[in-house]
């Protein structure tokens, strides 16, 4: 039996999921993890701290609570998570990658396939597990380089699959195009692009040191954020302030059940003091953004989830409320739900309680729906804004995600307290992250 330590960066600013696991040597879960968030949407966050109980859940990358890829081990059964779907659909080409491994599996057996995100538009680096191959799009070009001189340095250049794969161990990429690349399970490592100095430091103090790296995180929406854990027991690591002192705890369990307390050493350094009010305006900014992002890919069921999840962050925006409003119609347009069409034929006077649609995939849709025009909501007007934003989206759709995305709409923010609006939507959320439904409870 052994510890493994997992963390994600789930957002592009202070967003972390970390957890350490007891586990076999066949990688199931002894027991519950121990797992601690910080900035993570808080039903999200209480969830995953829920099925962890019987879950040990790895390899979790991507964007934010609801889109990232990852897997998960119980005792007697595995599989990937729900949200991998939401990943693969935003990077076309990864998309069809999925679909080919998932065709390759072996019956009775789970298609695996670790994906690390890049900051440009359509960027990753996949190891496809079925396959026995890697694939990747638009990198930095210092690790494109890279990649390319080690397939090349095999006699069996062409025949990437069988030459090559294997030697790599892990891949991670900052947003300022800074990577670092394990090879021979973390026993050598190379990076390149711009890191954060301190962290350049610690990877070649290991090298001196000739310590293998156990794990390495990098955030694709970050140029700043990273944890770096070293086989012998030194971790560095640069967060937000807050999280240091929980994530120092998880380490040194780590530490203790690979007999590493004598070494343990961590090395923290602040990125930012944030306060948790200010951080909740960062996140619907980003969830926000998001939610624009696949209202104009056509998927506006996720996109509500998004505009959801930026309402809870900051419930005084103008701007969430009408973009939320917009999913909403184009929830509509584009479902023409049987249960919501006839409840709306109904004369006001004569409609049941709203209660009867909450059941079902589209059940909170239906009575946010509702909510929204029985307060007033000039319908109108969103099919107006709509129709507009779709025209302009139109012509950047085919884009993949990007965190200036973010960035770009940034300022139009509000820094100061919330305010509850007049004729806001009811409470109603619709989520698609992956952790509800997998275990019995």
């Amino acid at each position: 039996m052994s510890s493994n330590f997992q963390f994600a960066f789930l957002g592009c600013q202070n967003n972390y999921l970390a957890s350490v696991t007891d586990i076999t040597t066949s990688e199931r879960p002894v027991g519950p993890s121990i797992t601690e968030t910080y900035g993570l949407p808080d039903v999200f966050a209480a969830d995953y701290k829920k099925y962890a109980r019987k879950k040990y859940f790895f390899n979790i990358r991507g964007h934010d609570s609801l889109s990232h890829i990852g897997r998960w081990h119980t005792l007697t059964s595995e599989g990937n998570v729900r949200a991998c779907s939401n990943s693969y659909a935003e990077i076309e080409h990864l998309e069809g990658l999925a679909r080919k491994n998932a065709a390759k599996v072996k019956r009775n057996c789970v298609a695996s396939m670790n994906v690390t995100f890049g900051p440009k538009s359509g960027s990753f680096f996949a190891d496809v597990c079925e396959l026995k191959e890697y694939r990747w799009a638009n990198l930095p070009w210092t690790l494109e380089e890279r990649l390319q001189s080690l397939m090349s340095s095999t006699r069996f250049f062409g025949c990437f699959r069988r030459g090559m794969y294997g030697k790599i161990y892990d891949v991670a990429i900052n947003a300022s195009e800074g990577w670092i690349m394990l090879l021979k399970q973390g026993e050598k490592y190379e990076w390149g692009g711009e890191l954060p100095a301190d962290l350049r430091r610690a990877l070649e103090h290991g090298k001196e040191r000739k310590a293998a790296i156990s794990r390495v995180f990098l955030n694709h929406q970050n140029p700043h954020e990273y944890v770096l854990l070293f086989s012998d027991g030194i971790a560095h690591v640069a967060l937000h302030e807050e999280f240091h002192d929980p994530l120092k705890t998880l380490l040194k369990h780590w530490a203790a059940n690979r007999n590493l307390s004598d070494k343990f050493k961590f090395y923290p350094r602040s990125t930012c003091a944030y306060p948790k009010p200010y951080q909740r305006i960062l996140n619907a900014c980003y969830y926000n953004a998001r939610g624009l992002f696949h209202l104009s890919r056509g998927n506006p069921l996720l996109a509500l989830s998004y505009f959801n999840e930026a309402h809870e962050q900051n419930r005084g925006s103008d701007e969430i409320h009408l973009n939320l409003g917009m999913a909403l119609v184009a929830v509509r347009n584009s479902r023409r739900d049987e249960e919501l069409e006839s409840y709306l034929a109904m004369e006001k006077e004569v409609r049941p309680n709203p209660v009867v649609l909450r059941e079902g995939e589209l059940g909170s849709f239906r009575m946010s729906y509702v909510g929204m025009e029985a307060r007033g909501w000039d319908m109108q007007m969103l099919e107006r804004g709509l129709d507009a934003f779709m025209l302009e989206a139109r012509k950047g759709a085919a884009e993949s995600w990007r965190v200036g995305m973010v960035e770009e709409v940034e300022e139009r923010w509000p820094r100061d307290g919330t305010v509850e609006l007049q004729g806001s939507p009811i409470e109603a959320r619709v989520y698609s992250h992956e952790l509800r439904g997998d275990v019995d409870t």
